[in-house]
């Protein structure tokens, strides 16, 4: 496994691979919109297996854009070994590459709306819940208005608020998701994003299709390095949970005292339960940094999303630190996730194998 440089160079790899393995791809281009580099911009879902198949392993990435560089290189490096083959006849596997084709290609985790698009799968037509932890924390950190604020005033706002709440405290408000203020990390939209809408049509022909799911999500960014925290995606349930549990190990409920992540609306997996698919979902969530470090990242990435003009050496050095938190290029931390990736693809697909569908 090794982590393509560009989503460019991400999306050609895996259509080559597809290609190689004869995989049926569908790509739905996003429009009115070109990569940083010039480049199509597209969510692409390849497919592998018989028709006759009624059980699907499915695989996505980028739902936050620059996360994308991992969960490719998985995508990529699944393609490239022998797994696809050692799949049962009743089984077929899904790649959906890129969800997030502009976050991916500008090195952001947010879409081209500044979305967290894994926040973005709330019932717009009723009021979202409001965060309040976040308002308070956004009134003491974040300034009324970006463009032209002080960075380093963010910076030691940030420092003062976890000297005074504690960093547990900290995360926990940043992470939660918030649909007040569009400026602002974690932002979840006031309606259904482009990548959403699309995801909609890929978990209609699923659900045309296949009797279960077993959904894994690429993320990364928390964490220790290189390790591999299995988060339930999907709606509460003792006994989805238990069966997540059975198949892949510890599995952690999001907002529970051992688990890295927050409990949030609006998630990509609880969209499958909401479309009538029996499945089971789980974030792969592999860890870089500290969190403190991903969070000063993400903060810098906002203030620059408002002040791109700044200068050029800061610009560059906020993007570096960026990927530095969401994809680490070393062989050591590849080899770490590869390894533990093929490890839950093959549980869960051995997990499908031993699914009653009645």
């Amino acid at each position: 496994m090794k982590l393509a440089q560009s989503y460019q160079a991400a999306r050609e790899e895996f259509l080559s691979l597809c290609q190689e393995k004869e995989l049926y791809v569908e790509s739905y281009a996003m429009p009115d919109s070109l990569g940083v580099n010039g480049e199509e911009l597209a969510i692409d879902v390849a497919f592998f297996g018989r028709f006759s198949a009624n059980r699907c392993l499915l695989v996505s990435s980028a739902v936050h854009g620059i996360e994308g560089y991992c969960g490719s290189a998985i995508q990529c490096a699944l393609l490239r070994s022998d797994f696809l083959d050692s799949c049962p006849e009743n089984t077929s596997v899904v790649f959906v590459h890129g969800l997030n084709p502009y976050g991916f290609s500008y090195g952001r985790r947010v879409n081209e709306d500044n979305i967290d698009l894994n926040r973005n799968f709330a019932d717009f037509s009723l009021t979202p819940a409001v965060n309040e932890a976040f308002l308070t924390m956004a009134k003491e950190v974040f300034p009324e208005n970006w463009q032209g604020s002080d960075l380093e005033a963010v910076h030691s706002n940030v420092e003062h608020y976890i000297a005074e709440h504690g960093e547990t405290s900290f995360q926990a408000a940043m992470m939660g998701g918030q649909y007040d203020r569009a400026d602002c990390t974690f932002y979840g939209g006031a309606a259904e994003s482009w990548s959403r809408e699309n995801w909609h049509h890929i978990v209609k022909s699923l659900s045309a299709r296949y009797k279960f799911v077993v959904h894994l999500d690429i993320h990364t960014g928390l964490g220790e390095a290189g390790e591999c925290e299995v988060i339930y995606a999907g709606r509460p349930g003792e006994a989805v949970v238990a069966l997540a549990q059975a198949w892949f190990g510890d599995v952690f409920v999001p907002g529970s005292a051992q688990s890295n992540a927050e409990a949030i609306q609006g998630n990509l997996g609880q969209y499958l339960d909401e479309q009538g698919i029996s499945n089971v979902s789980v974030a792969l969530e592999f860890g870089t940094q500290p969190f403190e470090k991903v969070a000063r990242a993400l903060i810098d990435d906002n203030w620059l999303g408002f002040n791109p003009h700044c200068d050029a050496e800061l610009r560059s050095e906020i993007s570096r630190r960026l990927r530095a938190a969401f994809a680490i290029d070393h062989p050591a931390w590849e080899a770490e996730v590869w390894q533990l990736a093929l490890k839950h693809c093959k549980r869960a697909v051995r997990g499908l194998g031993g699914v009653s569908l009645g």
